[in-house]
Order: C-alpha cells, then structure tokens, then sequence
C-alpha cells in the first residue's frame, strides 16, 4: 500500500537496482521483498559488495579514484566526455537574466545550454556561463538565449567575462 521507487542503476559490471522506500514501511517492505524473492533467489548485496563490483568494472569513485591530484581524463573514462562542447561566457545585452536550462540559439539551431546567470554591475548587463559548441567558442560571437517565452541577444565571451 505505499509508494516504493525502483531505480534500475550500474553499480558495476552488472545491472542492479536501488529502492527507494519510506522508512515508516522499510520494515513491512523488506520482509515482503524477502519472501517473494525466495522463488527467484534474490538477495540483498552490500556496500562492500557494491565496492568490490564498482573496482572490478573499473568505475572510479570522486574523491576516492579521482582527487584535484588527478582527473577524470586520466582514468580512461574517454565515453563521460563530450568534446564536441566546452564551458564559455556569455554577456548578455540585457539586464535580465535567464534560468539554469535556458537554450543557447544561432537562429533556429540550438547549440548549447546555459548553466548559471547572474546580474554583473562590472559589466551592467546579465552575463551566464554554458556550455556551447566549439565551433561557435569565437570571442564576440552573437547568440540567442531562449528561456521560456523570452529570447535575449547575448555575446560570446572569454573566461574569466571583463
């Protein structure tokens, strides 16, 4: 009778599953889980399991596997990449900022997301940061920024935005 989240995760090697449950009905859950997975030979793995699966994949861990000593390039990781995008700065040519999501345009073709943005008294106008495609990275490049109904004009900038 009450909501249980079942979330399909890799934790290694393997597929697996996490569940979400209410600590009010943890105990009547458990016991219910048990016993119908007796027909399927269930059973509950560990976090020292989940370790041992985790090494095994070659899954490294943040803060553990990769440390400001090393990054996640140097793991081999090459598929959490995508190199085709790259954080940039935008001014925009308004005072209006726009929200976390918000989609970066040149014209009707959508070419990167902006992340966060804030007003800037430096420069008197809303500047953001995003992530953009890199053949559109060229200091001064003229953008459109849309967040819901409003669209704003904004202007490719170098990091750190002056």
């Amino acid at each position: 009778g009450s909501n249980v989240t079942l979330i399909v995760v890799t934790h290694g090697a393997e597929r697996g599953y996490d569940l979400v449950i209410p600590v009010t009905v943890l105990a009547n859950v458990v016991s219910h889980i048990e016993e119908v997975g007796k027909r399927w030979s269930l059973s509950w793995v560990g976090v020292e399991a989940q370790e041992i699966l985790r090494i095994e994949a070659g899954i490294p861990l943040y803060g553990v596997d990769i440390t400001e000593e090393n990054s996640l390039l140097e793991t081999g990781q090459d598929r959490w990449f995508n190199f085709n995008r790259r954080l940039a700065g935008f001014v925009l040519q308004s005072k209006q900022t726009v929200q976390a999501g918000a989609k970066i345009y040149d014209g009707e073709r959508e070419i990167g997301t902006i992340t966060s943005c804030h007003f800037s008294p430096h420069t008197d106008s809303a500047i953001a940061l995003g992530f953009i495609r890199r053949d559109y990275l060229n200091p001064r490049t003229r953008v459109v920024i849309r967040d819901g109904g409003k669209s704003l004009e904004a202007i490719v900038s170098l990091l750190p935005i002056y």
